[in-house]
């Protein structure tokens, strides 16, 4: 039996053919089409991820999904940089830190507003800017480790450890030996106005060794302080170390705007 289909059906499926062919087309030429390996330019609606190892800042931002964000990840292990900065900017439980900057125009280490944890040794080189920058970092601790300053760029304000700010920062037996500054090994002063800062609040140096003249003045004069505790609450060093710099009187400088300053149990000596 011949099955007779009207003419005007036979109209409507040719419509709908050519119809879901144009709208095939617009998919393929809109690149949401399936990608293969390894092919550029295509949209793979996938976010791109950054590995710890790769990264040189410790960042890691809350990821969205929808509404909902997750709680930031500690960064963790050991990290070793040459000509890069090391920012720490999140939480953090490292076992060491090791930077070094020979051939371009930065500071070393800079511990900003969002760090907060624990670096278990903190190690660097240092020839154009300055050793460790603290910023606004809150709860944070630094079990030992040095700095080594042997030069700086031209007009560089340099230290061996910048406080500009912070709040519950310590640091554990410091080995500080910034050379070639021309201000401080440790200089400890309100940063408003110099990049995330503050008023340095418990910011403390325990133990420690701070030494501006190395190897009967082959490295030195190591600035005009050795530790200069300025306009800060609470913050200073405890049984510490300062060893001559470029002004002796200056070994262990606590100014009238500092509050309720430490220095309990420091010796400055003679020689070192």
């Amino acid at each position: 039996m011949r099955i007779l289909v009207p003419a005007a059906a036979l109209c409507i499926v040719a419509a709908l053919v050519i119809l879901g062919g144009a709208a095939a087309a617009r998919v393929t030429t809109s690149g949401d089409h399936h990608c293969r390996r390894n092919e550029r330019n295509c949209n793979h609606n996938a976010a791109a991820t950054t590995t710890a190892a790769a990264t040189t800042t410790a960042t890691v931002r809350a990821q969205k999904s929808g509404n909902k964000a997750t709680t930031p990840t500690t960064l963790t292990g050991s990290i070793t940089l040459v000509d890069k900065p090391f920012v720490c900017t999140a939480p953090v439980h490292l076992a060491s830190v090791t930077v070094t900057i020979r051939n371009v125009s930065s500071d070393a280490v800079l511990l900003r507003n969002g760090c907060t944890g624990s670096i278990g040794k903190l190690t660097v080189v240092q020839y154009h800017g300055d050793g460790i920058k603290v910023g606004a970092a809150t709860n944070l601790v630094i079990g030992g480790g040095s700095v080594r300053c042997y030069g700086h760029d031209s007009g560089k304000h340099q230290d061996g450890v910048q406080v500009l700010g912070g709040d519950d920062v310590t640091f554990i037996g410091l080995d500080v030996g910034c050379y070639s500054a021309n201000n401080s090994q440790v200089w400890i002063n309100n940063g408003n106005g110099s990049g995330p800062g503050g008023t340095p609040t418990r910011v403390v140096f325990r133990g420690g060794h701070f030494q501006g003249y190395f190897n009967h003045g082959q490295y030195g004069p190591g600035g005009a302080y050795g530790v200069a505790i300025i306009d800060s609450v609470g913050s200073g060093i405890v049984n510490a170390t300062i060893c001559p710099n470029a002004h002796p009187a200056h070994a262990l400088f606590v100014a009238g705007s500092a509050k309720s300053p430490v220095t309990t149990g420091d010796k400055v000596v003679s020689s070192c």
